[in-house]
């Protein structure tokens, strides 16, 4: 590494760059203004791109200097290492949509920069080819059963039984229930508050008696005071705000205990399952699911509708009864 700050000599993999520019401020821009599960992903995905440049150059490097390892080289050399990191990843048998996701905050990283006016170019490195994921039934009701029957009058039973009520329930995703505060429970007006994925308000739900009354429950034993709703019992980190982790690894548990393989997302997604069933049978449209399941649009609930219909299985029969 040359002595002064005006240049840099050719590392490990990396081609030289006589001027120095001063990318200082586009990690905080980058990180700034973001939903806590988006920060997470960011986060994440960039300290993964951290130790990728690590390996690379064969010593630790920090976040401020793998900025400028990929931003001041320019646009061929950026986007050379962006196509390596992507082989990387696929070398590591991560999943295609893990891939994407890294490569999506890696643009916007380099996005960023632009818009500061550091960088007069763009990221080009396409995402992977990803088959979307259609295994949408989850554990099944007869699961969701066993959870709730295996919790007692415990309070991190009560508290549990309350979450897995929620994911089953009203098919929230654990990053919806764990961001919830207890003034959004308004057990008097039978309703919920609930931020969903991508919004920037609060959505009112309307809480089912079961729901109702596990929340309610939960309360008596919680209290009343502000804050977040679901808190951690474990010594670690007893009285604050549960977190996803802890959610999804006391859900684990729990199926181990009646043996069961289960997660949070399963939950959501057997409730939805239940859901688009019995709304065919309702004859409620197919916009009435998404106001329940709080997707996007209706293209991931065809996925739900195609495995409660099972084509698939009923065309395989058809096929399979025509020889013996």
């Amino acid at each position: 590494m040359a002595t002064n700050n005006d240049s840099i000599v050719v590392q490990n993999n990396l081609p030289a760059v006589t001027q120095r520019p001063d990318f200082s401020g586009v990690i905080q821009h980058y990180l700034s203004g973001l939903q806590p599960n988006t920060l997470r992903t960011y986060e994440q995905a960039f300290g993964d791109f951290v130790l990728f440049i690590s390996r690379r150059e064969n010593r630790q490097i920090s976040r401020e200097e793998t900025v400028y390892l990929l931003l001041a080289n320019g646009h061929g050399q950026g986007n050379i290492l962006a196509h390596d990191y992507l082989v990387d990843m696929q070398a590591r048998g991560l999943s295609a949509s893990s891939i994407n996701n890294r490569l999506s905050a890696l643009r916007k990283l380099v996005a960023v920069a632009r818009v500061r006016g550091l960088v007069a170019w763009s990221l080009e490195v396409k995402n992977v080819s990803s088959q979307p994921y259609r295994d949408t039934r989850g554990p099944g009701v007869n699961a969701v059963q066993a959870l709730l029957d295996a919790l007692g009058d415990r309070p991190k039973d009560i508290r549990d039984k309350a979450v897995v009520r929620l994911l089953y329930d009203l098919s929230l995703r654990r990053s919806e229930v764990v961001s919830l505060d207890a003034g959004d429970v308004e057990l008097d007006r039978h309703t919920i508050r609930v931020l969903r994925k991508g919004k920037t308000e609060k959505t009112l739900l309307d809480l089912p008696k079961p729901t109702e009354k596990a929340l309610g429950d939960w309360l008596e034993v919680r209290g009343e005071e502000e804050g977040a709703l679901f808190i951690n019992f474990d010594r670690a980190g007893k009285g604050r705000r549960l977190s996803g982790t802890s959610l999804y690894r006391n859900l684990k548990k729990l199926g181990k205990r009646v043996g069961v393989e289960v997660s949070p997302h399963g939950l959501r997604h057997t409730g939805i399952t239940v859901a688009a069933t019995k709304s065919q049978e309702a004859g409620y449209r197919q916009r009435d699911l998404i106001q329940y399941s709080g997707h996007a649009s209706s293209t991931t609930l065809d996925f739900y509708i195609d495995a409660t219909e099972n084509l698939q299985g009923k065309i395989a029969s058809m096929v399979a009864s025509e020889v013996e």
